[in-house]
């Protein structure tokens, strides 16, 4: 009954979940990563980076490392750390479309939107099923007055899901 209650405790959440994996396998990477994302879905964007940064040395090469990284580090308006970190998600995984549409989410809260529109497109061109990198793009565009590429992009997805009401709207 005892060790039952105590399995019970470590998987009450995600976080003691991956807490519990961080101190009983330090030397597990990517145990620390999923930590620093259950404490960044929270909001402990300081608490997530040190997790991050335990893990950066047992996963170096994992791209979604740094993606999370810049995501903490933007949130605390560590900007130039945030576009550095973008940036070495890309040059580990350039054909995941998650690192394009991280950084460029990122760059459009900051005020770059028009930066943000090639990583997108790139993103759509690595997976076109993206529909987040998707509705970024028809945002973009139409705040842009882009009026060309959004009734294409719009076409486009209106294909992989006809009817929906978000992509519609843009039409």
């Amino acid at each position: 009954a005892w060790g039952t209650w105590q399995r019970n405790e470590v998987w009450r959440s995600e976080e003691t979940l991956w807490r519990d994996v961080t101190l009983k396998s330090p030397g597990n990477g990517r145990g620390f990563v999923n930590y620093g994302l259950s404490l960044l879905q929270r909001g402990d964007y300081t608490g997530a980076l040190a997790q991050f940064h335990r893990a950066q040395p047992l996963v170096p090469e994992y791209s979604i490392l740094y993606i999370d990284m810049g995501v903490a580090d933007g949130a605390l308006g560590h900007n130039e750390a945030a576009e550095k970190e973008f940036r070495q998600a890309l040059s580990l995984n350039d054909d995941d479309s998650q690192s394009y549409f991280y950084y460029a989410r990122w760059l459009s809260g900051s005020g770059r939107p028009r930066e943000a529109i090639p990583l997108l497109e790139t993103a759509i061109e690595n997976n076109p099923a993206d529909m987040q990198s998707r509705m970024l793009l028809l945002k973009l565009y139409s705040d842009a007055g882009m009026r060309d590429k959004l009734r294409r992009l719009t076409d486009d997805s209106l294909r992989i899901v006809p009817g929906d009401s978000a992509v519609l709207r843009y039409r």
